[in-house]
C-alpha cells in the first residue's frame, strides 16, 4: 500500500493549513483545488504559494488565496454491481467501508449502485453507518451503465449541502448499457465543477474477452477524472482495491486550494482553460499536478 511518510500524515490528518490574506479584488473568484504527487504517487504537502503558477486561457493570474483544504465535503459513492463485477462485489463493499473510515466527521454521503441502470440506495446522510447498511442490499446482475451512473451522481449533487463535492466511482470500467454518452457525461462534469475519482478494477477476465472495449472505457474514465481534478487509481489485482479506497479518502481530503480573480472578467459563459504549473523547491524529485482543466465563465 502507498502511504505518505509519518510526518506528512500527521500534518494532513490534523488539518493544519497555511493561508495567505487575500488581495482585495473585484469580480468572480475562481477556486482550483490541487493535489500534488511525487514519482511514487505519494502525496506532497510541504509547498508554498511561490511554488505555484496558475494560468487562465494561457495568461498567468495572480494567486490571491492559498490554503490547504479543511472544509467538509459532499461525496457520492457509485458502485458497479453489473454481472461483470460479480466476482469482486465483496471487495467493492469492503473498499467503501475503508473509504468511509477516512472521511471527515462532517462529510455527507449518498450511495448509488449501477448495473443496466443506476439506483439510489441511500440518500444524503452524515452517518457512514447508513451507507454501510445500504451496501448489504447490493447484488450483481445484468449489464453496465457506467456513464448513466456518473451522470446521475452529478445530477444528484445539485441537492448537496456543501460547496466541495466529489464522486467516487468503483468499477471495472466497462459500459454497455448507457443512454448518456461519455461526451455528455464529460460536459456535465465540466459544468458542475465536481471532482470525480475512480477506482478502476483491471480484471484479467474482462481484458481477455473485451480488450478494446475495456481499454477505451478506462482511457475515457481517466480523461473524465483528470479533467475534473480527480484521477483514476487502478487496481491490477483485487487485493489492491481496499488499499486504494483508503488512499482515495486521504487524497480527496488533502488539497491545496488556489484562488484568483481572472483578468478576463467577461461573463460570456464560455469554457476557460486552466493550467496549474509548479516551481518546486530545489532537490525535490519530479512532481505531478492534479487539478481541473477549466471552468465555464458565468453568464451574469
Amino acid at each position: 500500500m502507498r502511504h505518505c511518510n509519518n510526518a506528512l500524515a500527521v500534518l494532513l490528518l490534523t488539518g493544519m493549513a497555511w493561508s495567505q490574506a487575500p488581495t482585495p479584488v473585484a469580480g468572480p473568484i475562481v477556486s482550483v483545488p490541487v493535489t500534488i504527487t511525487n514519482v511514487k504517487e505519494h502525496l506532497v504537502a510541504d509547498l508554498k504559494p511561490e511554488n505555484f503558477r496558475i494560468y487562465d486561457s494561457g495568461k498567468q493570474q495572480q494567486i490571491s488565496g492559498f490554503a490547504s483544504e479543511t472544509a467538509p465535503r459532499s461525496i457520492g459513492i457509485l458502485v458497479d454491481v453489473s454481472g461483470s463485477a460479480r466476482r469482486y462485489l465483496d471487495v467493492e463493499q469492503k473498499s467503501v467501508i475503508m473509504f468511509l473510515r477516512g472521511a471527515s466527521a462532517n462529510d455527507q454521503f449518498f450511495l448509488i449502485d449501477f448495473n443496466q441502470q443506476p439506483e439510489l440506495i441511500e440518500d444524503f446522510t452524515n452517518l457512514p453507518g447508513d451507507i454501510q447498511t445500504g451496501l448489504t442490499a447490493m447484488h450483481s446482475q445484468h449489464g453496465t451503465a457506467l456513464w448513466d451512473a456518473i451522470y446521475a451522481g452529478l445530477e444528484k449533487m445539485k441537492a448537496a449541502r456543501y460547496d466541495r463535492k466529489t464522486l467516487l466511482v468503483i468499477t471495472d470500467g466497462i459500459d454497455n448499457r448507457s443512454r448518456h454518452t461519455d461526451k455528455d457525461t464529460l460536459k456535465l462534469a465540466q459544468e458542475s465543477g465536481i471532482e470525480i475519482y475512480a477506482i478502476g478494477i483491471s480484471d484479467p477476465f474482462s481484458r481477455f474477452f473485451r480488450p478494446d472495449e475495456e481499454n477505451w472505457e478506462m482511457r475515457y474514465l481517466s480523461l473524465l477524472c483528470d479533467g475534473t481534478g480527480g484521477r483514476v487509481l487502478v487496481a491490477n489485482d483485487l487485493g489492491a482495491v481496499i488499499d486504494l479506497a483508503e488512499e482515495a479518502a486521504l487524497e480527496i481530503h488533502t488539497k491545496f486550494v488556489l484562488s484568483y480573480t481572472p483578468t478576463d472578467l467577461r461573463r460570456d459563459g464560455k469554457w476557460r482553460k486552466v493550467k496549474v504549473k509548479l516551481n518546486p523547491p530545489q532537490g525535490l524529485p519530479p512532481l505531478t499536478v492534479h487539478a481541473r482543466t477549466g471552468y465555464y465563465a458565468p453568464l451574469q
